[in-house]
Parts: structure tokens; C-alpha cells; sequence
């Protein structure tokens, strides 16, 4: 913890702001309390009172403000692209006026959808979505992307999950390979996890799963895993692949555990 109060004070009184107000949630309790002191201890309380205040401010648009994007989603890619927009902080609205004359009693699988975003918003829109998406006779596809890429990209912090569903139990066949890789990084993150919470600047958010998955996985009569094991899982590899290249031997199963989560 001490690690993370010294990063804390690193911050900038801009960064220290934002973190205070947007990313609560990716911290500890003692840890925000820590953000919080050095939020006294610099004054920032008026800038963060005032930041509050311009983000619940009312802001009056019309659909004149904004810009449709190039080409058109289906529902299967448009639920993506709007993900990615609003991570970006990027205002939007869509319909699906756009639909095939044709078949003018297509299902909501077939629909295609136009975005329009912030007129201001449009060349980073633009930038943000080329880069996860390519145009094939007018439409957004999303692109080809490996298994790591995916998961370089998977965010644990806009996966929402009820206690029911983590307690869910999934059959997953590890390799003995890849057991003995998993025990050896998930080890290594447990006994180094305020180090690397502090130099990736992430919070683990699986952290106390992690322990008892290097047990399950360590058994191999059992290869049945709560969701929550598979998720913390996943956070190892992610880990794994921030600190270092992960092994190929590893691709397969990071492909089955996304494939669980990016229905």
C-alpha cells in the first residue's frame, strides 16, 4: 500500500482529479481514501466541486450538432462500436434507418444502424472505430484480431456480472502445459501484486480469486471452474501479457475463455 500511496502522490493535480472522480470503482477502499487525503492536502476540493458541476451540467443539442459516421453497423458489431464510443467519452445517438427495401421485415440481427456522433467528436470517433473496424461494401465489419489482441483489449472493469453468475461452474480442459504456465504467472502476481498495481497503474480486479485457482488448477481430477476462477484467469493473462510476450501454446484457451465472455 505504500507503493500505491507514493504513486498517488506522483500525480499530477489534473490526473489526481480524474482519478478521484471517474475511476473509483478500480480502487481499494484504503487506497481511495489515500486519494482522498492528498486530495485535502493539495486543496483540489473547489476544482473537483467545479468539475462535478460541468459534468452534471445540461447540455442542449440537436440532431444538427452531429455527424453520421461513414458506414453502417449491424446489431452484432454496433453493440462494439458504442462500447468503444462511450469509453471514449464520445456523445453519439443511432437508428437503423438504413434498411434493405427488400426485406423490409428483417429482424433486428439483419438491421443495419448509422451513428452519428458530436460534430466536434467526429475525426476521433473516426480514428477510434478505422482502428477496430474495417468498411466492406459500406458497412463496419469488425476486424480480424488475434486471441491476444483481444485480450490486450478485454476491459474487467466494463464487465458487469452478478454474484449468481460468478458462482456459475464451466467445464474448461486445460492442457498440463498450460496448467504449469498458469501456476507459475498467477504465482508470480500474488507474490508482486502491489508492485505491479503500481507500475501498470491497474487495479487486480480478481485478485482474491487468484490463490484459490492455482489450487483448482493445481488438481487435475476437477476441471470444473466458477465463472469468477475463469475471469481471474483471464486477469493473469492479461497481466502475464502486459509484462511479457505470452507463449503460443497459451492461444487456444485464451480464445475459449473470451469466447465466454464476448457473447
Amino acid at each position: 500500500m505504500e507503493d500505491i500511496k507514493q504513486s498517488i502522490g506522483l500525480l499530477s493535480d489534473e490526473e489526481l482529479v480524474n482519478q478521484y472522480l471517474y475511476h473509483k470503482d478500480e480502487y481499494t477502499v484504503e487506497a481511495f481514501e489515500f486519494l482522498g487525503q492528498e486530495v485535502e492536502e493539495r486543496k483540489l476540493q473547489a476544482q473537483i466541486k467545479k468539475t462535478e458541476e460541468q459534468k452534471n451540467e445540461v447540455i442542449q443539442l440537436n440532431e444538427d450538432d452531429f455527424i453520421k459516421l461513414d458506414h453502417t453497423f449491424k446489431k452484432i458489431d454496433l453493440d462494439l462500436a458504442l462500447a468503444i464510443l462511450r469509453d471514449e467519452k464520445i456523445l453519439f445517438f443511432i437508428d437503423n434507418s438504413v434498411s434493405t427495401i427488400i426485406l423490409p421485415t428483417e429482424n433486428e440481427v439483419d438491421q443495419q444502424y448509422t451513428v452519428h456522433v458530436l460534430k466536434k467528436m467526429h475525426e476521433k470517433a473516426r480514428e477510434i472505430i478505422d482502428e477496430y473496424f474495417e468498411e466492406i461494401e459500406g458497412r463496419y465489419f469488425l476486424k480480424k484480431r488475434s486471441a491476444f489482441e483481444q485480450l490486450k483489449s478485454f476491459s474487467f472493469n466494463q464487465l458487469h456480472i452478478s454474484e449468481v453468475d460468478a458462482a456459475e461452474y464451466i467445464e474448461v480442459d486445460f492442457l498440463p502445459q498450460e496448467k504449469r504456465f498458469l501456476i507459475e504467472q498467477g504465482t508470480h502476481i500474488i507474490e508482486n501484486a502491489d508492485a505491479i498495481e503500481t507500475e501498470s497503474g491497474r487495479v487486480i480486479f480478481y485478485f482474491d480469486n487468484i490463490e484459490s485457482v492455482l489450487t483448482h488448477l493445481s488438481q487435475d481430477t476437477d476441471n470444473s471452474f466458477m465463472k469468477s476462477e475463469l475471469l481471474a484467469i483471464l486477469e493473469v493473462l492479461q497481466i502475464s501479457l502486459e509484462m511479457q510476450n505470452l507463449p503460443d501454446l497459451m492461444e487456444d484457451a485464451i480464445e475459449t475463455l473470451l469466447n465466454l465472455f464476448l457473447q
